[in-house]
């Protein structure tokens, strides 16, 4: 209701894409509003996503843990992991340590290009939580590189944009770090 009349507002502070009127009350939420779309996003919380760097055998298998920080009664996410698919081939899932967390919230049909959605969604809504360095799930893969040669593995927003609510209907920030497959 207040972001509506907010967005209606013509008046622009120093930030090109913000009225006034966002920015204060932006500020008396403790949110940012975004530009592009007006999404309300939270400023009280983060949450970091991360992989290891691991190091595996040529023509063999490598699993990589998705490790999180920061998950405290989040509602939703979505996401995209990426790598390089000349050196790592997608193999299965696996692991899965969150409620209501299974394959088919996955998105396997680009994986031979090196994109791997997700999207989950906590069903009873009343927020999951897990301790800072867990592992929710793990993406395992064949490796075809060569030795020497080396993977990122790392989060994106392409194809899927990246959201993560928490249990205030809030969109909150997400930090990424990137992992990486070392061939040996």
């Amino acid at each position: 209701m207040l972001l509506t009349l907010a967005m209606a507002c013509t008046n622009r502070d120093t930030n090109p894409g913000q009225t006034t009127e966002d920015a204060a009350i932006a500020t008396s939420l403790n949110t940012t509003v975004s530009d592009s779309n007006r999404t309300e996003v939270s400023t009280e919380q983060t949450l970091t996503i991360y992989a290891p760097e691991v190091k595996a055998k040529s023509g063999g298998s490598v699993c990589m843990d998705v490790l999180v920080s920061g998950f405290e009664k989040l509602l939703s996410m979505q996401y995209t992991i990426t790598w390089n698919r000349n050196v790592l081939q997608f193999k299965e899932l696996k692991n899965f340590q969150l409620p209501y967390l299974d394959p088919a919230d996955f998105g396997t049909t680009r994986t031979a290009e090196g994109f791997l959605t997700v999207a989950w969604i906590e069903e009873s809504l009343k927020g999951a939580s897990v301790a800072d360095g867990s592992s929710i799930y793990q993406v395992c893969f064949d490796v075809k590189g060569k030795a020497g040669e080396s993977s990122y593995f790392k989060i994106t927003d392409s194809p899927t944009t990246i959201e993560i609510v928490n249990l205030r209907e809030k969109v909150i920030p997400l930090k990424k770090r990137i992992g990486k497959v070392t061939v040996e």
